[in-house]
Formats: C-alpha cells, sequence, structure tokens
C-alpha cells in the first residue's frame, strides 16, 4: 500500500513538473536587455532584467528611447521589442538579418577594402587569424600589417604590428591593445586604421579603417546559450546556428566565418 501511495505521489509530481515545462514553453525567454524594460501588469512595473521571461501580449514600458529588449518567442523565433520615437509605444519584430560571413581568404588589396569596409568586424575568443593572398600581401620580417590608433590624452599615434604564420594574419585583443606592457581599454581608443608596411621601400599602405568589436565572452556565451537552451533539444542545429548568428549580427557585428565555426564547435559543440 505505501508503495502504490509512494508510485502515486511521484507520479503527480512528475506531472507537475512536465506542467510547469509546459507552462514555461509559453512564455517570451528573455536573451538580452539593453537599458531598462518593464513588464506592466495590473498598474504595476516589474523589471524584465530580473525575471528572465513574460508572457505574449504582456504591456511592456522602456526606459528610454535606446532600449531595447531581445527574446525568443513560444513560436521559436527571435524577436526584437523597442520603443517608437515619440515612446507612445513599441514596435515588436523578428530578428532576420542578412547575414553574410563573407570570403576567409583575402586575395587583394580591392577585396581587404570590401572586407573591412562599414564592417563591425566581431572577433570571437578575443583573437582570429586572416588569411591573406601572397602574391599582394607577402609576409616577413620585412612585410607585415600594423594597426594605428589614437589614445585618449595622448597626441602620439600608437602603432601595433600584427604577428603572422605563414599568410595567416593574427588580430588579437592582447597584441593590439597592450601599451608599455599595459592593457589599454578599447574604449579609450579612436581612430583605428589598418596598414601594410614594406621596409625595403621603406612605405605603408593604408588599407582602411578598421573596427574591431570584442565582446564580453562571458556574457556572450551566456547569451548564445540561453538561445540554444530556449529553442530546444529538438530544433534542428543548423536553424541554431542561423539563429545565433542573426543574433550576433544585430548586437555585436559580424564574425569571420571559421573564427564562428570553431568557436560554435569549441563552447557549444554546434
Amino acid at each position: 500500500m505505501k508503495q502504490c501511495f509512494l508510485f502515486v505521489a511521484l507520479f503527480l509530481l512528475g506531472s507537475q513538473a512536465i506542467a510547469q515545462v509546459i507552462v514555461d514553453t509559453t512564455f517570451n525567454r528573455v536573451i538580452r536587455i539593453e537599458g531598462e524594460v518593464y513588464s506592466s501588469n495590473k498598474g504595476m512595473d516589474m523589471n524584465l532584467e530580473s525575471v528572465g521571461g513574460f508572457s505574449p501580449g504582456t504591456p511592456l514600458r522602456f526606459g528610454s528611447p535606446d532600449s531595447r529588449i531581445i527574446f525568443i518567442s513560444p513560436e521559436k523565433e527571435l524577436m526584437m521589442a523597442f520603443p517608437n520615437e515619440d515612446m507612445s509605444g513599441y514596435t515588436i519584430e523578428p530578428i532576420r538579418s542578412k547575414y553574410n560571413t563573407r570570403p576567409g581568404k583575402i586575395l587583394s588589396y580591392i577585396a581587404f577594402v570590401k572586407f573591412l569596409e562599414g564592417r563591425d568586424w566581431l572577433v570571437l575568443g578575443d583573437s582570429v587569424q586572416l588569411e591573406v593572398g601572397k602574391e599582394e600581401f607577402p609576409l616577413s620580417e620585412d612585410h607585415f600589417f600594423f594597426i594605428r590608433y589614437q589614445l585618449q590624452g595622448d597626441s602620439l599615434p600608437v602603432n601595433k604590428r600584427l604577428s603572422h604564420r605563414g599568410q595567416q594574419v593574427l588580430f588579437s585583443k592582447q597584441g593590439i591593445f597592450q601599451v608599455d606592457d599595459q592593457p589599454a581599454p578599447i574604449d579609450s581608443t579612436f581612430g583605428h586604421q589598418l596598414f601594410y608596411y614594406d621596409v625595403l621601400k621603406p612605405a605603408s599602405t593604408l588599407i582602411h579603417s578598421i573596427r574591431l568589436i570584442f565582446p564580453d565572452e562571458r556574457r556572450l556565451r551566456a547569451e548564445v546559450a540561453g538561445i540554444i537552451r530556449y529553442l530546444g533539444i529538438a530544433y534542428p542545429n543548423e536553424e541554431k546556428i542561423r539563429a545565433i548568428q542573426n543574433y550576433l549580427f544585430e548586437v555585436y557585428g559580424t564574425p569571420e566565418k571559421e573564427n564562428l565555426q570553431e568557436w560554435l564547435k569549441r563552447h557549444f559543440n554546434l
């Protein structure tokens, strides 16, 4: 009799747990909040940063015109909500970015310019390697790339030579943003430009301005883990990767193809 009672109790507890999971899947699951976003329910505001989800149809209130929230809907779609210009209401729309990793190998000067033009280059794992063509950009002790930028409060520019292995050029956070053996806060730097230098001429060639995005890795991995978790085990990996790509493009920038593939494989086995 006791065994029967125990079985019934466990069954009921299991049913409640399953029911709770089903209820949870009807929520909009929060991935990222920028600024302040509140859910308004029965005249009370709740900061969504602390609750992690909200029911579809729940009124939202935004703390500023720049505030926005990104979430996974119950239909497994990546969505974004942001206020109207006059703050009188807000818009909810799917994130379907025209994501393009672009070719990983740079064969010519023009190709390099096009690669960097208008690009927020997201670097995953704090470093990325980019292959360049030997005919256009031979690399050696006498031929190399360097990045020049200004440090706030300093009148002299900072020139940082980029290391290479064969024709692979390394762009690393530590190698670029370190001055006098001390880390330079990226936010205090500006005017970043990429050059190719020929010692034998000697001459430097400006390739283009360059905007490197080094995210907070811990926060980014938590956000991507949330996307994967809320999409669910049954969701195809290809679709998960596409959702992650769209999220990165919308929030951070565009990573180089191989850098993204290696990062997803290393941290999420995707």
